[in-house]
This record gives structure tokens, sequence and C-alpha cells, in this order.
């Protein structure tokens, strides 16, 4: 299994970008697969949940430092 990590250096913006365009090309492959399944399909699929992982532990991370600060 794949395991997409942030670290402190990516940018949440850029990673959000990148899993929306990741989306779009699923997307626009499951499309014109038609009733046909694309293996290649679920190998994004996964590669798109590891990423969206990470963005939520990022976001439950960085909410977790403000709180502790305040």
């Amino acid at each position: 299994m794949s395991k997409f990590v942030m670290d402190e250096i990516d940018c949440l913006d850029n990673v959000a970008s990148n899993l929306h365009d990741l989306l779009d090309v699923i997307c626009d492959l499951q499309l014109e697969s038609g009733p046909k399944p694309d293996r290649r399909v679920d190998s994004l699929l996964w590669i798109a949940r590891d990423m969206s992982q990470a963005v939520v532990d990022k976001i439950g991370a960085d909410a977790k430092k403000r709180r502790a600060s305040k």
C-alpha cells in the first residue's frame, strides 16, 4: 500500500490542487472506459485516498497546534 506524507515543507494549497487534478483525471478515465473497468482508475483512487488522508491529518495537526498555543 502506498502512503502519501505531507511534511512541513509541503503547502496545503499545492497538495489540494494536485488532489483536484488527480480526481479530475480519474473521472475522465472512468467516463472514457465505459462499462469496462479500468484497473488504472483503481490505482489512482488508492493514491487519491492516501493524499486526502494526508490533507485531513495536516489540517487536524495544524488545528491542534493552534488550540495548544491559545
